[in-house]
């Protein structure tokens, strides 16, 4: 009986141990040598971010997130501080797609949709003049509540992905900013949008590989050569 009870102990030791050890691996090296669904956001260091600033007076960073989905391509999202009590996340997201820049204009329905889920109850107005950054022009919207002090805005960048060092299959670099803030003027709530530009690594892969039509390569054999680096160290 005795050695019953001693064997079904090591049994149980064992087994705890591969649980606790499998919990604590990384998820890269838990993951099957071929993907066959999308990657789920992952966070990775901002030294390693597609975004760069034009100015030392950086905002505050909460994380750098990635991710990939059949919908959207590549996409990288910078979190940024958000000091109001409003709900939601301040962020930089870009998105690198296949489809072109036609297929990506921003419609009043789109942005309708769009607003009543970043800004619920909040007065939403588009301002009527374009604005330039680092990269060009962009638009933005201005959303505030009544009474309130806080305010935020939302702009939208779609860039011809021939500007910058990616495969030509890349058709399109869709850029998103979100930004709350108490007592500031839209132009300083801006800022780091405008101060915004972005870095990347040149892709030894074509598009195809990156964004293949069916299937999904192997994430591991990419993030090890690096294909979604912005090269920056």
């Amino acid at each position: 009986m005795r050695s019953v009870k001693m064997r079904y102990t090591k049994i149980f030791l064992f087994v705890s141990f591969c649980l606790t050890a499998c919990a604590t691996q990384p998820v890269q090296d838990v993951l099957p040598e071929n993907i066959t669904a999308p990657i789920d956001w992952y966070d990775i260091d901002f030294t390693d971010s597609w975004v760069t600033f034009s100015t030392d007076n950086l905002p505050r960073l909460i994380a750098v997130q990635r991710h990939r989905s059949e919908e959207k391509g590549a996409e990288e999202k910078v979190i940024l501080s958000n000091e109001t009590y409003l709900a939601g996340e301040n962020y930089l997201s870009t998105n690198l797609s296949v489809a072109s820049p036609q297929a990506h204009r921003v419609t009043a329905d789109a942005l309708e949709a769009l607003f009543a889920v970043e800004f619920p109850r909040m007065t939403v107005q588009i301002s009527e003049t374009t604005r330039e950054n680092k990269l060009g022009a962009y638009r933005y919207a201005v959303a505030v509540r009544p009474a309130y002090s806080e305010k935020c805005v939302y702009a939208w960048q779609i860039l011809p992905a021939q500007q910058f060092d990616l495969p030509s299959d890349i058709k399109t670099v869709d850029r998103r900013y979100r930004y709350c803030a108490n007592d500031r003027d839209v132009s300083a709530m801006l800022y780091y949008f405008d101060q915004s530009h972005l870095e990347f690594q040149e892709m030894q892969r074509s598009a195809a590989q990156i964004f293949p039509q069916q299937g999904w390569f192997d994430f591991q054999q990419c993030f090890q050569e690096g294909c979604f680096s912005s090269g920056k160290n």
